[in-house]
């Protein structure tokens, strides 16, 4: 016997399993309710004891959630779980980090040890990195600059 057990409140599907049909004793926790059956949480709820498949839009929203939001049940909304400016700040560290990374793995075209028409190449691309904190969009839209070939 397959089953499945979800939310009564929300019908958020909360895990499914299998078990010799002599076996009843099924434990759900307080707020869960036990319905017999087949689901893929990932893909599918309960909605008044039936399980119900998201849809197209539904789903597509719900597997492409951005920092800062959630997937809302019995909503079946995204919901924004963080201020804007935790948005923001989160963003900012994010592109600053993937910004020092980048110019930490060209730091070596700058070396002493270079040519200057190495030096010269790089210079743009490096300075195009530093200054991604001036871009419009920043932090939520950045444009990266491609490293020199």
């Amino acid at each position: 016997m397959n089953y499945i057990i979800y939310n009564s409140n929300t019908g958020q599907i909360h895990r499914t399993g299998s078990c010799p049909e002599a076996y009843i004793e099924i434990q759900c926790l307080d707020g869960e309710k036990l319905l017999i059956g087949d689901a893929n949480p990932l893909t599918q709820y309960v909605l008044a004891g039936a399980v119900t498949t998201f849809t197209e839009a539904e789903q597509s929203a719900k597997d492409n959630l951005t920092y800062g939001y959630a997937w809302a049940m019995p909503e079946r909304a995204v919901v924004q779980i963080l201020t804007d400016d935790e948005i923001t700040a989160y963003l900012a560290t994010q592109a600053r980090a993937k910004r020092d990374q980048l110019l930490t793995s060209c730091d070596w075209t700058q070396t002493a040890d270079q040519s200057s028409a190495i030096k010269t190449l790089w210079q743009p691309y490096r300075q195009d990195l530093r200054d991604i904190t001036l871009q419009t969009g920043f932090p939520a839209t950045i444009v990266w600059p491609t490293p020199p070939t």
